[in-house]
C-alpha cells in the first residue's frame, strides 16, 4: 500500500496538469465569436466609407477648410484598419484573453476618440471663400460643390455612426473579457516551468599559487612557486514537478 501511494500521487499530478492545459486551450465562449464577427463587419463597412470619403474630399472642387475632416478621416481609418486585421486573426487564432483585453482598450479608446473628432470636423461651408476679403470679389463656386458637399456629409455621418457603434462593441468585449479574466483568477495560478529530466554535472577547479621568498644562497632572489590544485565535482538531478 505504501508503494502504491507515490504512483497515485504521480497519476493525480499528471491529471491536474492535463486539466490545466485543456482549460487554458479551451475555445472562448460563443458570444465572443459573435461579437468578433460583428466588429469585423462593422470595421469593413466603416473602412470602405472612410476611404471613399477621403478620396472625395481630396479631389472634389471644395473651396472651404477641409483639412480637419481629412485628418479625422485618416485617424479613424487607421484604427478601423487595425480592427479589421485583428478581427480576422482573432477569428482564426485563439488569442490569450489578456492580450484581447489590451487590444480592446486600445481600439475602443482610439476609435471613440477619433469619432468625436470626425463629428467635430463635420463639413460646413466648403463652397465659400474661407478667408473673405472686403472689396475683392470671390469667384463663383463650382456648380458641383454643393452636391459633393452633401455626399461628404452623408458619408461622414454614416462613418461616424458606425464608428461609434464599433467603439461600443469593443467596450462590450472589454467588459465581458475583463469579467472572464477576473473570474479565472490567473494571478493565483503557479507558474510552471518544465525542464527536461536528467542530470547536470558541475566541476569546479581551484588552483592556488603560493610564493616563497628567495633564500640566502639564491643571488637573484628568485621566488619559487608551489601550486596546489583542488578539483571537485557534483551531480544535480533534475526531475519534473510531481515526480
Amino acid at each position: 500500500m505504501a508503494e502504491s501511494a507515490p504512483l497515485l500521487e504521480e497519476h493525480h499530478g499528471e491529471f491536474e496538469a492535463q486539466t490545466n492545459v485543456s482549460s487554458e486551450k479551451a475555445p472562448p465562449p460563443f458570444y465572443f465569436k459573435i461579437l468578433t464577427i460583428i466588429t469585423f463587419l462593422f470595421s469593413v463597412v466603416t473602412l470602405g466609407l472612410l476611404i471613399a470619403n477621403h478620396i472625395i474630399i481630396r479631389h472634389a472642387p471644395f473651396n472651404g477648410y477641409t483639412w480637419a475632416t481629412q485628418d479625422a478621416t485618416k485617424g479613424l481609418g487607421k484604427f478601423v484598419f487595425v480592427s479589421v486585421i485583428f478581427s480576422v486573426i482573432n477569428l482564426l487564432v485563439n488569442f490569450p484573453i489578456l492580450l484581447n483585453v489590451i487590444v480592446d482598450v486600445v481600439l475602443a479608446s482610439g476609435i471613440i476618440s477619433w469619432v468625436f473628432r470626425l463629428v467635430d470636423a463635420f463639413p460646413n461651408s466648403w463652397c465659400r471663400d474661407p478667408f473673405p476679403r472686403p472689396g475683392i470679389p470671390y469667384p463663383e463656386p463650382d456648380p458641383k460643390c454643393q452636391d459633393w458637399t452633401l455626399v461628404v456629409k452623408i458619408l461622414t455621418g454614416i462613418a461616424a455612426g458606425l464608428g461609434g457603434i464599433l467603439g461600443l462593441v469593443y467596450i462590450t468585449l472589454l467588459v465581458l473579457r475583463s469579467v472572464a479574466l477576473i473570474r479565472s483568477k490567473f494571478w493565483k495560478r503557479p507558474i510552471a516551468l518544465n525542464f527536461p529530466t536528467g542530470k547536470i554535472s558541475l566541476e569546479i577547479s581551484l588552483k592556488l599559487l603560493r610564493q616563497e621568498g628567495g633564500s640566502p644562497g639564491n643571488a637573484g632572489g628568485q621566488s619559487a612557486e608551489a601550486s596546489e590544485q583542488f578539483v571537485g565535482s557534483a551531480e544535480l538531478p533534475i526531475t519534473q514537478a510531481g515526480q
